[in-house]
């Protein structure tokens, strides 16, 4: 997701009172991913880093210029997939209000909720 992108994101979160974030599942993982954010914005380069650290090899370098049938596999797209929403939500909370409420209503959905 590029610069311009969150930006126009955190503009229209801006408007409105409530929000809610949905992410990816299993399958949206490809080569590439992460890789604008984490080189535009310090706080996603953070997030990458601490991934690769807790998993003790380089998933962000899989992600961004990796073999896609290695980022497939379930062991790397489960937590890339993770990473790069977590990154992205990350930035979003820095030009936005940070997120104080989170839900879950079913396993597979959360919920971020700014109650203002």
């Amino acid at each position: 997701m590029s610069a311009v992108n969150l930006n126009i994101i955190a503009n229209l979160l801006r408007k409105q009172r409530r929000f809610a974030f949905m992410f990816p599942g299993q399958g949206s993982q490809h080569i590439g991913m992460g890789k604008e954010i984490a080189e535009n914005f310090t706080d996603a380069r953070l997030v990458f880093e601490e991934v690769d650290e807790a998993l003790k090899y380089n998933l962000s370098r899989l992600m961004f210029e990796g073999d896609f049938n290695e980022l497939t596999l379930t062991k790397n797209a489960q937590p890339a997939i993770l990473a790069n929403s977590i990154a992205t939500l990350r930035v979003i909370t820095q030009v936005q209000k940070p997120v104080t409420h989170l839900y879950r209503f079913r396993n597979d959905i959360n919920i971020a909720k700014n109650p203002t």
